[in-house]
C-alpha cells in the first residue's frame, strides 16, 4: 500500500495565544530529537487521536476538540475547554510525506 492509498490519521493541532505586551504571543513547544517525526523542530501543542478515545457518536470535529484538550494539557500542562477552542484551519499532511495526518 502507498502512502497516498492511506487514509491520514486524524489529529489536533493547538494555537495558543495570548495578548502580551508588545502584541500577541503564541506558545511553541520544541520536539525531541529521538521521536520519528518532524524531530527538533518547534512546534504548537497537539497530537494524534487515539482510538480508545474515540467515541461512536463523536464527529471527526468533536474527536479533534477533544484531542486537542488532552494533548495540550499533557504537553505542557495548559488546560482547556471545549469552548474555548475554535476551528481555524484544516490541513492533512502531502502524500508524499510517511506518515500522514488530518489536523
Amino acid at each position: 500500500m502507498t502512502n497516498a492509498e492511506l487514509p491520514p490519521r486524524l489529529a489536533a493541532t493547538v494555537v495558543v495565544l495570548r495578548d502580551g505586551r508588545r502584541g500577541f504571543e503564541a506558545l511553541l513547544l520544541q520536539r525531541s530529537q529521538s521521536v520519528s517525526f518532524a524531530l527538533g523542530a518547534w512546534v504548537f501543542p497537539g497530537g494524534v487521536a487515539e482510538p480508545e478515545d474515540s467515541q461512536p457518536k463523536l464527529t471527526s470535529q468533536a474527536m479533534a476538540k477533544r484531542t486537542a484538550i488532552c494533548e495540550t494539557e499533557e504537553e505542557c500542562a495548559v488546560c482547556l475547554a471545549a469552548s474555548e477552542l475554535m476551528l481555524f484551519a484544516h490541513w492533512t499532511t502531502p502524500e508524499s510525506e510517511s506518515k500522514r495526518f488530518a489536523t
